[in-house]
């Protein structure tokens, strides 16, 4: 009986302790291989299981977008090789939710005597339609005002044969994809890098639709952090994710292209100096205006909507899934305002500016759709367009039974009271009523000139295009007087008829605006409504306070003169400081990423170059030497028993050694000679256009110098070298390995001496 009842309680508790998984799909940006091993790992290591998510891995066609398979929801979320921010600039709704690789990945490999995009003009180059319009090689194009019309654009095999048999010119490609194959066949080749050309690229992002984001926050934020545990323990078991991939997922490419794959993806990651998934928005932002200060994107392209807001992943959504689903399949919502009301709104150069525009900037960063302005030259044509639906929304307007028959109107999100503008000289209004018989003007096609008919049938209402037109008339004395609400009246007496125009009366009615939707367009409407209630309290009163601060006088006040002055100097002194703030956070930027960089190729100890930075320099060494045949050699010395040292003295004195024997390498070899230390007590010299024999004279100089200095501890310290020189059919793997074995020679003929191997 207890046996039974033992079991029935752990199989109870196995039950109600696990609850189904959540399945989602995740679209690879390419096959499976360790680009993605990461999201590999998190599937195969119960990550995502422990987050409560049954994720499917889907591997990408050859002639798919990846985008779009994401936003027509055939896939959850995606990995995107492209540079995302180029997907946003073309008003895309996708949302960064991660980003692994720190350094550019997409090149262009072309023939060695192809230096430049410019030398691509009129060659075959196999490169695909994607990478044509969303990627960073599209805008090293465009800096090169190239198009795909100056070359012979051939479709892409994802195979390097094309380009060691001489078939293409050159080809798009993955740095730790097809380069390996190239290498392998020992075919010479340049790489065509935008980054040299100041265009960074930010490859290897999670994404996803921006209703996804919206929708299922804690189910995205939990793909994230298993993601980034996955990447995590792939990149410290980079032999095992290999044989995994491919023993379980794919053998299209062979086990030591994989592990070649693997060393090229962790140099991308940068996992030692850079938070895994991360997302520098500051750089990213910066890059995106420097983009379009180059005019490589379009001027008004917006970043809103972009970043996903970890923090707010357990918040309520605002819009339902259907409203989400709506909002991201339009291309575009347009918008008509009233170009001549300030401080309400205005047209200015092009541009939307004024109360309303502050509120549709907020407004903006709530929903991915781009909010387009469609200019007009008055309110009355405003009307007209949005009748004829060549606006989908109004942005400031009252709602009155005519309207009501085209709109539909959101909450009013401001209101003002209706008053009188007159003469200085005339007496004070206190009801409408008194002055129903007087002149009064009113702007053309305001809802108060309907709602006042109706309200007084005897009212002498005389319709103007502008606010200024109207009260020119009033400082004339052809019109009693001007309605309005507070907020313009105010404006416009402030800033152009301070002594001869005051607000003679304040009335009961008022103007209360909201947003005119077409009212055939009802998800618009409830999109829109739930927008305008969730503007916080302080983002109204920062607009107010912004805009509406008027004095209203009967005659000139020079102390009104002088507080203008004033604050038109505070007003110039904070923009010249926000200028100020602005260069030098720009600059922090600049630095921050300089070091970055530095900590990225430095040694910590020794401070000098570290094993990935002499690996990049080997390659261009080895490039160079293919090209145009440029000799070099590579010197390896290892300090002799320093094991001994450590054993002795400790590992703090066995940290100073290396210190010291760097310090002296660094002051004993040529400018143009490259040192790093390649591991442990081991160290590497990269000599440029140097002979084996040359740089075996400057190894025994190095060697006399390391074994005749003075070390803090008084023992006497020595060194062996290998010392080997690039030849003919001979790969860097190779070279390092001549190197190698000379310095063991070294050290089998008992130490503290300088080996050379011949080719």
């Amino acid at each position: 009986m207890k046996i039974a009842i033992f079991i029935f309680l752990t199989l109870f508790a196995s039950i109600t302790s696990s609850s189904p998984l959540e399945k989602v799909t995740l679209q690879l940006g390419w096959k499976y291989q360790f680009e993605f091993a990461g999201f590999i790992a998190a599937k195969e290591k119960g990550f995502y299981k422990e987050a409560g998510l049954d994720v499917e891995l889907k591997e990408r066609e050859a002639d798919m977008d990846v985008v779009e398979v994401v936003l027509n929801g055939q896939a959850d979320y995606g990995i995107n090789d492209a540079d995302l921010t180029l997907v946003k600039a073309q008003n895309k709704p996708v949302v960064l939710l991660a980003n692994y690789f720190k350094r550019p990945a997409l090149v262009i490999i072309s023939k060695q005597t192809l230096l430049t995009p410019s030398d691509l003009i009129g060659k075959k180059v196999m490169i695909t339609e994607e990478q044509l319009r969303n990627s960073s090689l599209a805008l090293l194009l465009k800096a090169f005002n190239m198009t795909a019309n100056d070359f012979q654009a051939i479709p892409h095999s994802f195979d390097a044969a094309d380009f060691i048999r001489g078939d293409i010119d050159a080809m798009s490609a993955f740095l730790s994809n097809e380069l390996y194959q190239i290498r392998q066949s020992k075919t010479p080749y340049n790489i065509i890098d935008p980054s040299a050309y100041g265009i960074n690229a930010y490859h290897g992002n999670l994404f996803t639709a921006y209703s996804t984001a919206e929708h299922y926050r804690q189910r995205t934020q939990k793909l994230i952090d298993a993601s980034n545990k996955g990447w995590e323990y792939a990149l410290s078991h980079t032999e095992e994710m290999a044989e995994l991939i491919y023993n379980n997922y794919s053998r299209e490419k062979p086990l030591d292209a994989l592990l070649y794959e693997a060393d090229i993806i962790k140099k991308l990651i940068l996992p030692d100096i850079k938070t895994l998934g991360s997302v520098n928005t500051n750089l990213v932002l910066h890059n995106f205006d420097v983009l379009k200060a180059a005019d490589l994107i379009d001027s008004s392209a917006s970043l809103n909507g972009f970043f996903f807001e970890a923090a707010a992943a357990s918040k309520t959504p605002l819009f339902s899934k259907q409203e989400l689903d709506y909002i991201q399949s339009l291309e575009k919502i347009t918008l008509c305002v009233d170009p001549q009301w300030m401080p309400y709104e205005k047209i200015e150069q092009g541009q939307h500016i004024g109360i309303s525009a502050d509120y549709f900037n907020l407004l903006r960063q709530m929903i991915p759709t781009p909010i387009e302005l469609v200019p007009t030259s008055n309110w009355t044509q405003s009307l007209a367009f949005a009748r004829q639906r060549k606006c989908d929304l109004l942005s400031l307007v009252a709602a009155t039974p005519e309207r009501e028959k085209d709109w539909n109107f959101t909450s009013p999100y401001l209101n003002s009271p209706l008053v009188i503008a007159t003469r200085t000289d005339e007496l004070f209004v206190a009801d409408i009523e008194n002055v129903l018989n007087k002149k009064l003007g009113i702007v053309k096609g305001y809802a108060f000139a309907e709602l006042l008919r109706n309200k007084y049938p005897t009212i002498n209402l005389i319709e103007f295009d502008t606010l200024d037109e109207g009260l020119n008339k009033v400082a004339q004395g052809e019109l009693f007087g001007f309605l309005d609400s507070l907020t313009t009246i105010g404006y416009a007496l402030q800033n152009h008829y301070i002594g001869e125009l005051k607000i003679a009366g304040k009335f009961d009615d008022k103007f209360e605006l909201g947003i005119g939707v077409r009212n055939d367009d009802p998800i618009l409407l409830a999109i829109f409504e739930k927008m305008v209630n969730a503007i916080p309290a302080a983002e109204h009163q920062t607009i107010i306070n912004k805009w509406i601060s008027v004095k209203y006088e009967k005659g000139t006040d020079y102390g009104l003169l002088w507080k203008l002055v004033a604050g038109i100097a505070v007003i110039g002194f904070l923009l010249l400081y926000r200028n100020f703030v602005q260069a030098k956070y720009l600059k922090e930027i600049a630095e921050q990423n300089e070091l970055l960089l530095k900590l990225s190729i430095t040694d910590k100890l020794t401070q000098v170059y570290n094993r990935a930075k002499l690996d990049d320099i080997l390659q261009e060494q080895f490039d160079l030497y293919q090209r145009y045949r440029r000799p070099f050699s590579i010197i390896m010395l290892d300090i002799d028993h320093f094991k001994a040292i450590n054993d002795t003295h400790g590992h703090l004195t066995g940290d100073a050694v290396l210190t010291s024997i760097a310090d002296i390498l660094k002051g004993h070899i040529r400018q143009t000679d490259i040192l790093g230390r390649w591991g442990g007590e081991e160290f590497m010299i990269i000599c440029p256009q140097n002979s084996a024999e040359s740089a075996a004279i400057l190894a025994e100089k190095l060697r006399v110098k390391i074994s005749s200095h003075h070390y803090k501890h008084e023992r006497r310290i020595s060194a062996s070298f290998g010392v080997a020189q690039i030849g003919d059919g001979m790969d860097i793997e190779q070279l390092v390995k001549r190197a190698d074995d000379a310095l063991y020679q070294a050290k089998d003929q008992g130490r503290n001496r300088v080996i050379t191997q011949r080719a």
